[in-house]
């Protein structure tokens, strides 16, 4: 079968009346777009550590940009452990559910931090009391997210989980390769035992050694500016699997850290330079980072695996006859602040608290845990008279005496269309969640004969509210993608189309009351496969997406 022909089925009161697409050119100008949407802002409200109970709409003063706007939705949200006891059930009022996501940071963070967090993760669990929380543990990797065990609420499950995790070094900071470092011994014995014959020559050469380190910082920085993108992209991945599930969630990021923008050079005159590699996608990245993650409402709460630090320290090297350079303890410190001016620029922008400085990191998962025990969730819409493109801020007081802390602000994002899509098929595509932004339903039809294979033919159904319809243009625009990829991951079929219909008003009538029907087939051979579905509304940037297993006769 072409896979450049699709069926888009609308659903109709008698008859279903088929519309065949055939795929066109991708090939568009670059199209950049703004929203400005409906907001919501989760705070929380503690006084001694607590949650302040009890508060009304009218508690509460919310500020865009310093200007008061009127709030739209107010919730109290209150997580209560769930009932030990079957004979205790009700299908009313049901107490919301902490959602908290343990995301091990295995990109940045050497396998000695990663074992001392083992440890205190497994003191914190030992102690943790029902407490109505739902657990996930992940770990982050250059290949994306991995899954370590679902979500759960038993702490021991969770526990065994930790424990099993088999320990990976991270690719780390070469520093300063052997020849290199004995060149620049020698250069600096000579340079110190030159004469007035020989002092142009040796200088010479220690300028050439500055030189080759110089290369070396440059090296490292790509790599380390590299590992951040790689870091943002799986947070983006972490995001949107979880916009979908209500209310506000909290997200460990445990690890040793890295830094949004890097780049401090020692050059070959000796001084420190500021000289960013990738600079341009680095904050790109940053920025759709922080959009996804105020879209779902993650706090993350950063947790440093390195506890203390001595850049001093970091930077002594026995095998060099030399003591490090001013300069190269410098570079070390300013590295070390740049990892901190992170975890905290993270934990502000998205409402959490950043651990860092601290060996009770036991008590760091605690803290974020009862964060996110009680808080309220408060709904406004952007001012429409203030459209710039850009970071909006946002401020909220209360009249009672209590500290609160929220999301700094939301972004009115301009961002090259195609650019986005692309990036969020793929990550969805690699990625072993189920995207939960836009909701599908979908099964397996049936298998029929094909040319020496099997044809898999599977309908997927989405729901009325499900992809964006723009009533007055008449059309819709959306992404489906499915790709079966047999044991090992090796990829046995794929098929992607985007889907642009021009509809009558009675097509725009029909998906509004009964939604759409997507149906196609993959031609796969015998044998047991994982197909990926995913669908992406193009005009509201949402993304859903499952992880079917299937076997094929």
């Amino acid at each position: 079968m072409n896979p450049r022909r699709i069926v888009l089925s609308l659903l109709l009161c008698l008859a279903a009346s088929s519309v065949v697409i055939a795929q066109k050119d991708d090939k568009k100008p670059t199209v950049f777009t703004t929203a400005v949407e409906y907001v919501q802002v989760p705070v929380v409200v503690q006084r001694d550590g607590k949650h302040v109970p009890g508060l009304k709409k009218e508690h509460f003063t919310l500020l865009q940009d310093g200007k008061e706007q009127p709030i739209a939705s107010f919730e109290e949200v209150k997580v209560e452990p769930k009932s030990t006891t079957a004979q205790d059930f009700k299908n009313t009022d049901v107490p919301s559910q902490n959602i908290a996501i343990i995301a091990i940071d295995t990109i940045n963070t050497p396998k000695l931090d990663q074992t001392y967090f083992r440890g205190e993760m497994e003191k914190y669990l030992d102690k943790a009391a029902p407490s109505g929380t739902i657990f996930g543990l992940v770990e982050l990797t250059r290949n994306g997210v991995k899954v370590l065990h679902d979500f759960t609420d038993d702490p021991q499950q969770l526990k065994a989980a930790v424990l099993d995790k088999k320990l990976s070094q991270p690719l780390a900071r070469s520093g300063r390769s052997d020849s290199v470092r004995e060149a620049e011994n020698v250069a600096v014995s000579r340079l110190n035992l030159a004469t007035e014959e020989t002092i142009a020559a040796e200088t010479l050469r220690f300028s050439n050694i500055n030189q080759m380190k110089e290369t070396e910082d440059s090296l490292n920085n790509f790599r380390d500016t590299t590992a951040s993108i790689d870091t943002l992209l799986v947070l983006q991945q972490l995001a949107q699997a979880l916009k979908g599930l209500p209310g506000r969630k909290t997200l460990l990021l445990v690890g040793s850290g890295f830094q949004f923008i890097n780049g401090v050079t020692v050059t070959t005159t000796g001084q420190l330079e500021f000289r960013p590699t990738r600079m341009g996608e680095a904050m790109d990245q940053n920025f759709y980072t922080w959009k996804l993650l105020n879209d779902a409402n993650v706090a993350v709460y950063p947790i440093d695996t390195r506890r203390t630090v001595n850049t001093a320290f970091e930077v002594m090297d026995p095998s060099n006859k030399y003591s490090a350079t001013d300069q190269q303890k410098e570079q070390a410190r300013q590295r070390d602040n740049q990892i901190i001016s992170t975890f905290q620029a993270i934990a502000a922008q998205t409402g959490g608290r950043a651990c860092f400085f601290r060996t009770d990191l036991d008590n760091c998962v605690k803290e974020a845990i009862e964060d996110n025990a009680g808080y309220y969730l408060i709904g406004f819409y952007a001012d429409k008279s203030n459209k710039k493109v850009g970071w909006h801020k946002i401020s909220v007081k209360v009249t009672e005496k209590a500290n609160v802390r929220h999301r700094q602000g939301f972004v009115i994002a301009e961002l090259d269309a195609n650019q986005m899509r692309q990036t969020d098929l793929q990550l969805a595509l690699n990625s072993p969640f189920s995207y939960t932004a836009l909701p599908f339903t979908g099964r397996i039809v049936e298998f029929t004969p094909g040319a020496g294979k099997k044809m898999a033919k599977f309908e997927l159904r989405l729901p009325p509210d499900s992809v964006t319809v723009e009533e007055e243009q008449g059309k819709v625009n959306f992404d489906v993608v499915a790709i079966a990829r047999a044991t090992g991951g090796k990829e046995a079929a794929r098929l992607a189309q985007r889907l642009e219909p021009k509809l009558t008003p009675q097509n725009v009538s029909v998906i509004k009351r009964d939604g759409i029907v997507y149906s196609n087939r993959l031609e796969l051979a015998s044998g047991e496969y994982g197909i990926w579905f995913v669908v992406r509304d193009n005009i509201s940037g949402r993304t859903g997406s499952v992880v079917v297993p299937v076997k094929v006769p």
